[in-house]
């Protein structure tokens, strides 16, 4: 019995490596920037910390065409989200952000700035029924939304060669 005890808390310990392991990142001034996935897919939570380090960025493009992705989950740490983050994430259904996060926030799945006037990300598995609010749920007035926040593969001429590139760093 102490060997299967020991097994299975080497297991668990080895469980944070493995989340670890599913990211791409850089270190800049002691946080981490996520810069690509190479998990399965599925429902993905973004690390509070990789190696003790705060993550606070996901990076332009992190999760390009990871089709298998279905949820991705933001903790409170994430303050800043680069351009086509999620972009062709074809599967990708629902982004849920933590109420305490200072920049970030989410509304039936959709990524919003933490005011929720702009539009950040609509996930490309969201029904087209569902496609454009009208006003933001808290203001009652979206002021902008920063392209593209929809999955380019909704639209007939999009391209990557048109696609301007531009941060979605929010501002809190």
């Amino acid at each position: 019995m102490k060997t299967k005890n020991i097994v299975l808390a080497l297991a668990l310990l080895a469980l944070p490596a493995v989340v670890q392991a599913q990211f791409t990142y850089t270190t800049n001034n002691g946080a981490i920037t996520i810069t690509g996935y190479t998990g399965p897919g599925g429902d993905v939570t973004i690390p509070a910390t990789i190696n003790g380090l705060p993550v606070t960025s996901i990076g332009d493009s992190a999760f390009y065409n990871k089709s298998a992705v279905t949820s991705v989950t933001i903790g409170n740490g994430v303050t800043s989200i680069g351009f086509f983050a999620f972009g062709r994430c074809t599967s990708l259904a629902a982004i849920a952000v933590d109420t305490n996060n200072p920049a970030y926030s989410s509304v039936a799945g959709v990524l919003f700035d933490k005011s929720q006037t702009t539009l950040i990300q609509y996930p490309g598995a969201k029904p087209e029924a569902t496609r454009f609010p009208t006003a933001s749920p808290a203001s009652g007035t979206m002021r902008s939304i920063t392209a593209p926040a929809w999955p380019a593969s909704r639209f007939q001429t999009a391209s990557p060669a048109s696609e301007t590139k531009r941060s979605n760093s929010a501002k809190a």
